[in-house]
């Protein structure tokens, strides 16, 4: 921001709330339909936003005057980014599967399963990406293994790469119980 724009702004707002260098201020609280509150929050490089609450994602116009609001097929959404101005990638801890929605057609594109040894349904965890490539981040439903998986986004999200992949199979009694000594001379009366 400009030191014109700067001064402009500081003389315009009463009250900001600075802290290293970033005038912050609460400009607005967003209009979103339902109780739920919101638990991602994804922007666009045109200026809009896309907002996930509960099963819903509202998406608002860059100067946050017109909504839509999309019904997912998730209980709650847990990680949500946007593709371009109309299209996302969301996914859920508790659901199966990375989606790919048409926010204007309302509608599911694609569906991305990660498929582990186990053959067990698996969970998104994060997404992110770059310009060409989609990393997203899968655990089993069992929460015995993960893997990060990278995507072409101009290749109808073929897999392009797998970035680490952990499998746990039985159980190391060693990492999950603590030693530890038991005094039991108190049953004996001792």
């Amino acid at each position: 921001m400009g030191s014109q724009a700067r001064q402009l702004h500081k003389r315009a707002s009463p009250s900001p709330i600075s802290h290293r260098h970033i005038d912050l201020e609460k400009s607005m609280i967003l209009p979103l339909s339902g109780r739920d509150s919101p638990s991602a929050i994804a922007t666009t490089p045109y200026g809009s936003i896309h907002v996930s609450h509960g099963s819903k994602i509202t998406s608002f116009d860059w100067s946050l005057q017109r909504k839509s609001t999309t019904l997912t097929q998730f209980t709650a959404i847990d990680s949500l980014l946007a593709l371009s101005s109309d299209g996302v990638a969301a996914g859920a801890t508790d659901f199966s599967g990375l989606q790919i929605i048409d926010l204007e057609l309302g509608h599911v594109r694609q569906t991305i399963n990660w498929e582990n040894v186990t053959k067990s349904g698996s969970t998104v965890q994060a997404i992110g990406a770059s310009p060409e490539l989609l990393f997203t981040s899968f655990e089993s439903s069992r929460r015995n293994s993960n893997s990060i998986l990278v995507y072409d986004l101009n290749d109808s999200f073929k897999v392009v790469s797998e970035l680490g992949h952990n499998e746990i199979f039985g159980a190391d009694l060693s990492l999950i119980f603590f030693h530890c000594t038991l005094d039991l001379s108190f049953i004996n009366g001792g």
